[in-house]
């Protein structure tokens, strides 16, 4: 009975109260973290059941941040042809800002020897190889579904952090959590295969945010800008 309880218990864990999430996360320290016997289990986090008092408590961020890094494994890829979606887009950026009639020439020689760099190249300009982009490390983790609707104990800061770690995710949840177009967008650069994302309740969010969004998300299927 319990080989088939077990799973099932921490496939989709509730939490109703704090020291239950805190006992959660010690659990998951104690028994190896990503290498453990629980850490591959979880699928689904819901924090929105939580009292008010709960989610709105700032120990909240730091017991969803150790839980997530308890479950993630990290993993280097190397940046050739087939990873070029997972590129930093500093690289587009500079390109697109070489247009800019602002800009002036200089400054067009400075970014493209930036790009020189952050593709692995020597510089021709100083002959300095500064940045070696060949690798780049992956966050994965059997986490699926994160519910963090009305937590705004779980700070931007703390999300923005958090964002690299959560690149399995494909149901997302931040509802009612004052979140802004530069939480949104630094989410969005890792959160490649999101699915579904409510943003219902978000007073800040402007279209800069909705646009980074689906630009970086192309399987986005279903986005919740209720208000």
């Amino acid at each position: 009975w319990n080989h088939i309880v077990t799973p099932l218990l921490w496939k989709r864990p509730c939490f109703y109260r704090l020291d239950k999430v805190e006992l959660f996360a010690t659990t998951l320290i104690g028994t190896g973290g990503c290498t453990g016997r629980y850490a591959g289990l979880v699928e689904s986090l819901s924090f929105s059941t939580l009292a008010e008092g709960d989610r709105n408590n700032p120990h909240l961020a730091t017991l969803v941040d150790t839980i997530v890094n308890c479950m993630v494994r990290a993993n280097n890829h190397d940046m050739g042809a087939g990873n070029q979606r997972r590129m930093p887009n500093v690289i587009k950026r500079s390109r697109s800002l070489s247009r800019n009639s602002q800009v002036s020439e200089g400054d067009v020689g400075l970014m493209d020897d930036s790009v020189l760099q952050l593709n692995g190249l020597d510089s021709p300009a100083t002959g300095v190889r500064l940045f070696d982009m060949e690798t780049t490390t992956i966050y994965t983790s059997s986490l699926r579904q994160l519910d963090l609707r009305f937590c705004k104990g779980v700070r931007n800061y703390s999300l923005q952090r958090l964002a690299p770690k959560l690149a399995s995710l494909g149901v997302l949840d931040l509802a009612g959590g004052l979140r802004t177009d530069i939480t949104i967008a630094k989410l969005a650069q890792h959160m490649y295969g999101l699915k579904r994302l409510s943003l219902a309740w978000t007073s800040n969010l402007t279209d800069f945010g909705v646009s980074e969004l689906v630009q970086r998300c192309k399987d986005i299927e279903a986005l919740d800008l209720t208000y």
